[in-house]
């Protein structure tokens, strides 16, 4: 992989697509290479910088970039590879909004950044997830419609706030998050994490929004066997 990576630079009329391959390959879950993908996407923006119009940085090659950080196995011990990952990607927002880059990843990095974060027990987890979705918001309000949270970053917020949920401020978060949306807009997954948020909070009407969810679900053929087991568990 090192021996493709150096030879991509002795291209000098390369193609984007070129690059993604092998931002793909440095991504790998087992074989892939941060350090190295992270060094080919800002030599990317200094040959873009320097007049070469066949190479452009795109929220593909971020993104990838983004994944290899996520799989860093190589971090020294007892780092956390979410918190440099997270860390990462905030450092491309910031410079996106400093305007020293014209690019950002897309829903799919910020939700790879999600699914890394969702992967971990840390405490500070849903402050992380978040910092990630308001920024997600906020950048689609000025514009950047292709990091606008979708169906799967509210699925991975709900998974990560009931990842949490025996602590009572985490619970009163999800509730007021999830009860953004309306039930016609969630998948089974995240109608299942909210049973299970329903059935491990405190609140006293929880039963009648649990069974009123679960009701929504049979009706939309949404309810499968993790649904029930939930109820069973959570209620009786």
């Amino acid at each position: 992989m090192q021996i493709i990576y150096l030879s991509i630079f002795n291209i000098v009329s390369g193609f984007c697509t070129v690059f993604e391959s092998t931002l793909h390959g440095l991504s790998h879950t087992k074989y892939g290479n941060s350090k190295l993908a992270d060094d080919m996407i800002w030599r990317m923006h200094r040959m873009e910088q320097n007049g070469h119009d066949k190479v452009n940085i795109n929220s593909t090659c971020l993104n990838l970039a983004i994944k290899a950080c996520c799989h860093n196995t190589k971090l020294p011990k007892g780092e956390m590879v979410a918190f440099d990952a997270h860390e990462y990607v905030m450092n491309f927002v910031d410079k996106y909004d400093e305007g020293k880059i014209a690019v950002l990843p897309s829903r799919v990095g910020f939700n790879t950044l999600l699914t890394c974060w969702a992967g971990t027990k840390h405490w500070n987890c849903h402050l992380k997830a978040e910092e990630i979705y308001n920024t997600m918001e906020r950048l689609s309000r000025k514009g950047a419609n292709s990091v606008s949270p979708d169906m799967f970053t509210n699925s991975l917020m709900l998974r990560i706030y009931t990842s949490q949920i025996n602590r009572s401020k985490v619970q009163k978060k999800a509730l007021n998050f999830f009860n953004k949306f309306d039930f016609k807009d969630l998948d089974t997954y995240t109608c299942n994490c909210m049973l299970t948020l329903l059935a491990r909070s405190t609140n006293a009407n929880n039963v009648e929004k649990a069974r009123q969810l679960l009701l929504d679900m049979e009706e939309r053929r949404l309810a499968n066997v993790t649904s029930y087991n939930t109820m069973v568990r959570g209620f009786l």
